[in-house]
């Protein structure tokens, strides 16, 4: 018998009385030599990844060589053939794999040993997952988190592991952990990115890694800062500065403001809640300073970032294109004006002109 055609075919031979037969299997590929070697992609394993269970699900593909053989190399070695499907996909469970680096071949072969395909060889690591090494994780502080806080993770493992590192999922590097006694590592470092992150944890003992995911999540939040501060006299009232100002990042749900009449001496405070700020009682010949600090609507409210130190300066602050600010009462900052008392007698400024004059209010 010849058989001329390629593929997967069945053979059953019978007697004449039809009551003697017999079938077998038949695997046919060329003799031809292949005057390219078939491209074998393997799908899993991944290149380069961490396989935590025992068994590892092996798929790969030979579009072109359908109905054929392929032979398994783990670790250099032969380890099985598994049959190629009629569409050229192979699905195989991975076994037999040695803690550490592991690789991984594909080959397809005619029956005169020709090769036909072939794979890259694979490079992976078997880290089966061992819950004793591990203790728990501590995040110091763990809930309000906005880009810039400072947050340490305290580790606690079994005492032969002898270091460990935290892997995040936003592409951050991976944080090295800091020993500080056996069974105990720690990190602190600083927000550089918002969103929710995932946690994983690498520990080594006795030269292996162990890979453990999900151990901790954090969800990190935008601190919101104040821009496009601007300010000008009201054309009503000479002696209130008006201050229209912006936010980007997080939502607000308030401000505090610092003003003086020197930069290092803020020594006044209010709270308010619309953008628009009204100061009134001001002198607009003189200089007055100010600082606004955003308040987040969640978490820590200290944790909005304050602005420069901003200068009213009738040199220079001659007007703006800002918006009218409102005059809400919640917005309102009255500059308090100077009094004194001399042997009984108040007196308090009274401005005439660009001046201010002390004139008597009442006698004690």
């Amino acid at each position: 018998m010849e058989v001329k055609k390629v593929g997967e075919f069945t053979l059953r031979a019978e007697a004449l009385e039809e009551t003697i037969y017999g079938s077998a299997d038949l695997h046919v590929m060329s003799s031809t030599p292949p005057s390219d070697v078939a491209s074998i992609l393997i799908l899993s394993p991944l290149n380069d990844a961490i396989e935590t269970q025992s068994n590892v699900l092996l798929l790969a593909q030979a579009p072109t060589l359908p109905n054929s053989v392929a032979d398994i190399y783990l670790n250099g070695f032969l380890t099985d053939a598994v049959p190629v499907d009629a569409q050229g996909n192979i699905h195989y469970s991975l076994v037999g794999l040695r803690e550490g680096k592991n690789t991984l071949l594909l080959s397809i072969k005619s029956l005169i040993d020709q090769e036909l395909g072939k794979s890259e060889q694979i490079e992976f690591t078997y880290s089966p997952m061992q819950t004793d090494v591990f203790g728990k994780i501590t995040l110091t502080p763990n809930t309000g988190l906005m880009l810039g806080d400072f947050i340490t993770f305290d580790v606690e493992t079994d005492d032969i592991v002898t270091s460990a590192k935290l892997l995040l999922d936003n592409g951050q590097a991976a944080l090295p952990l800091d020993k500080l006694s056996d069974g105990l590592f720690t990190r602190s470092t600083t927000l550089v990115s918002t969103g929710v992150i995932t946690l994983s944890l690498e520990l080594v003992s006795a030269g292996q890694p162990h890979i453990f995911p999900d151990v901790a999540t954090l969800v990190v939040n935008d601190t919101p800062t104040v821009v496009n501060v601007m300010m000008r006299l009201d054309a009503q009232d000479s002696n209130t500065l008006l201050i229209n100002r912006s936010t980007m990042g997080a939502a607000v749900d308030g401000f505090t403001v610092k003003y003086g009449l020197a930069a290092d001496a803020l020594d006044n405070a209010a709270e308010v809640v619309q953008p628009d700020i009204s100061f009134r009682g001001i002198d607009p010949a003189r200089e007055y300073y100010f600082q606004i600090i955003p308040h987040p609507s969640f978490g820590n409210r200290d944790h909005g970032t304050a602005t420069e130190v901003y200068v009213y300066s009738p040199k220079v602050n001659t007007g703006t294109n800002s918006t009218p600010a409102t005059s809400a009462s919640d917005n309102v900052v009255v500059f308090p004006a100077p009094s004194c008392i001399i042997q009984g007698i108040r007196v308090v400024t009274e401005k005439i002109g660009r001046k201010h004059y002390l004139v008597r209010e009442d006698v004690e």
